[in-house]
């Protein structure tokens, strides 16, 4: 998270500094990620006439034209195909291509939403799918615990006070390592597992959910198991970003210790982890606090 508030820190101070130039310049105009549509259209001209100005500026000013048009052509504001090759020199012809090559590329290698969804992991045992969530599959997983607050308190360790706050603590987009668990033979959605990073990029959390009438088949154990495994064989890829929209860093995740913090009286979950290796390190007095009463809990950790 510390990554991702440091490039949009940086994308933001690249935009308020070009903004600057081009109020200074042209303060009659705007780029517009509509532009390029009718060559005859004032928002055309006026793009065009931009474009032109700050590719000639080189530096901040490509990431700037970078960032609006490539996101321009994510949301379909941006109609690449209406692009007139003649309007532009070499360079910036050469420009506009690699942008929608890089567009195309990540269309193919993530699909048409791959900005919105960093888990680019995919993988499965013998009964269940762990694939990266989906608009649909997290609206799903948000439904369950709508319907089942009680299933939220306990899995979250805390009161519900409104259904605001379970939409919220559900989302799973901008997790690169948050799993659905998707049953193989039926495609249906059974729960979630995932590595959450909490410390020094080393340190994560581990977690998982099965929905209620899935529970006590070994899925639980099953989705873990595979996705411990694929941190211990260092298989586990990140997505990261970078100051430039669509353009993207990928790194094997630097993990080297999981955490589960458990309710002491959560005995299925302690079976669980010691089975998988977990070793108790701790105790945690008043860990949760649900309906005025407190709860410990324990702590246990995989060295990977």
């Amino acid at each position: 998270m510390d990554n991702q508030k440091n490039i949009e820190e940086q994308r933001t101070e690249i935009d308020e500094k070009v903004d600057a130039i081009i109020l200074e310049k042209y303060p009659d105009k705007w780029l517009s990620q509509y532009g390029f549509w009718d060559p005859a259209s004032e928002s055309h001209q006026n793009t065009l006439i931009l474009f032109k100005y700050l590719y000639s500026l080189g530096g901040d000013a490509h990431i700037y034209l970078w960032n609006r048009l490539i996101a321009g052509i994510i949301h379909r504001n941006l109609d690449v195909s209406s692009v007139s090759k003649e309007e532009f020199s070499d360079d910036e012809w050469r420009f506009i291509e690699s942008l929608i090559r890089q567009h195309a590329e990540n269309v193919s290698k993530w699909g048409e939403n791959y900005t919105q969804y960093d888990n680019i992991n995919n993988f499965s045992s013998e009964r269940l799918s762990l694939i990266p969530w989906t608009s649909e599959l997290n609206k799903e997983y948000i439904n369950h615990f709508l319907k089942e607050i009680k299933e939220y308190e306990s899995f979250f360790g805390m009161d519900c006070n409104n259904t605001s706050q379970i939409a919220q603590d559900c989302l799973q987009s901008y997790r690169p390592l948050s799993f659905a668990i998707i049953l193989k033979d039926s495609n249906e959605l059974i729960g979630e597992t995932a590595l959450q990073l909490i410390k020094n990029d080393a340190l994560y959390n581990l977690e998982y959910y099965i929905f209620p009438e899935y529970r006590k088949r070994g899925y639980a154990y099953e989705a873990v198991s595979l996705l411990i495994n694929k941190a211990v064989r260092r298989e586990l890829i990140i997505r990261k970003e970078t100051v430039k929209v669509g353009v993207y860093e990928e790194e094997i995740a630097p993990i080297k210790c999981i955490e589960a913090k458990i309710r002491s009286s959560n005995t299925a979950s302690i079976r669980l982890v010691e089975k998988l290796g977990f070793e108790k390190t701790g105790v945690l007095p008043f860990y949760e606090k649900r309906q005025g009463s407190y709860y410990d809990g324990v702590t246990y950790h995989f060295i990977v």
